[in-house]
């Protein structure tokens, strides 16, 4: 039902329509051949720890709601991020806003390396798809 409002729209309107998702979309979007040559799928890699990543980190760190500008692309913060989100979009979204969040309560209003290295147990979404799928092909 979604999959024919999203074409009835794209038709409609004249829209191009992206859609972000995983693995399992690619294979729900391929379940029907219509749907399937309508959409392109674009694999985006991980980033790797290189200047296109501190540079992703610098732009990041002017949209975080914090009073003090937080130094992520130093070399020591940028690796422990880049450990931590595994060059995952996802992963490094979510690792920061844990992390704004904690500069925030604790007044300090900058992500250091400390809380970074807080944070560093948060699990990477992909391990938990993988581990979501095999309890679900196990029921």
């Amino acid at each position: 039902e979604v999959m024919n409002t999203l074409k009835n729209l794209s038709n409609e309107l004249s829209l191009n329509i992206v859609g972000v998702g995983t693995r399992e979309a690619i294979t729900i979007l391929h379940t029907d051949p219509q749907y399937a040559s309508r959409f392109d799928v674009v694999n985006l890699p991980k980033w790797e720890l290189n200047q296109d990543f501190l540079r992703l980190l610098v732009s990041y760190v002017r949209l975080l709601p914090l009073k003090k500008q937080s130094n992520l692309a130093s070399k020591e913060i940028a690796t422990l991020i880049f450990e931590v989100s595994g060059g995952n979009l996802g992963d490094l979204n979510r690792l920061l806003v844990e992390c704004a969040k904690e500069a925030i309560l604790q007044g300090d209003e900058e992500i250091t390396y400390d809380i970074v290295h807080k944070f560093k147990w948060l699990k990477p979404t992909e391990g938990l798809r993988n581990i979501r799928n095999i309890n679900l092909s196990l029921s």
